[in-house]
């Protein structure tokens, strides 16, 4: 390490240039840091701002869906069919971008914590409640099976007490965001290679 730092002393001209490359990596990495923290913040505030386009869309479908019910241009059957279809691919979507880390896990946990909020009133929707929707749509989901246990056991968690309900929620959360770490990677590997 002498033999090191009495050659650099003895070369002071060498000292300056290698300095200013050592200056210019840094600077060049924490440039690129920023430029991709600023990419991802802008992903998030997209996929945000489309979930809660999609989410009020979704509510003018349950509108049109129930006016054509109350005309009787649509059974109940065909009426609770379509818009608990829709409803529960949207929260398919929202599950994949929050595997993604598109979606913050609080805000997610918030999100699917106001299903519970629906499911403890027993809102009805086209007839039936959010419940009694998810069982009658979950046969188009059983191939993702990831999404349809989270649902299952979060809507089961509507009876809990609701101190209890959101801690067991945050650890289903965090436990799907760990667990689809390899989706996350494979995002990155892919977002910019393709198919190939």
């Amino acid at each position: 390490m002498m033999d090191f730092w009495s050659s650099a002393t003895a070369r002071p001209d060498l000292i300056v240039p290698a300095l200013i490359a050592v200056l210019g990596l840094w600077l060049t990495a924490h440039s690129i840091r920023s430029q991709t923290q600023n990419s991802r913040v802008e992903k998030i505030a997209d996929v945000l701002i489309a979930c809660s386009d999609r989410f009020h869309a979704i509510d003018s479908v349950r509108d049109e869906i129930e006016a054509k019910l109350r005309r009787g241009e649509l059974s109940q059957e065909e009426a609770c069919e379509r818009y608990f279809f829709e409803y529960w691919h949207f929260q398919w979507d929202q599950w994949n971008y929050f595997k993604l880390g598109l979606i913050p896990h609080e805000m997610y946990a918030d999100w699917f914590y106001q299903r519970l909020v629906i499911v403890r009133l027993g809102s009805l929707t086209c007839g039936i409640t959010f419940l009694e929707g998810w069982q009658k749509v979950r046969r188009h989901f059983e191939t993702y099976e990831d999404f349809s246990v989270f649902v299952d056991n979060a809507l089961a968690l509507a009876g809990a007490e609701d101190a209890v309900a959101r801690r067991k929620l945050a650890q289903f959360v965090d436990r799907a965001f760990r667990q689809a770490r390899p989706m996350r990677r494979g995002f990155a590997r892919r977002s910019t290679g393709g198919w190939a």
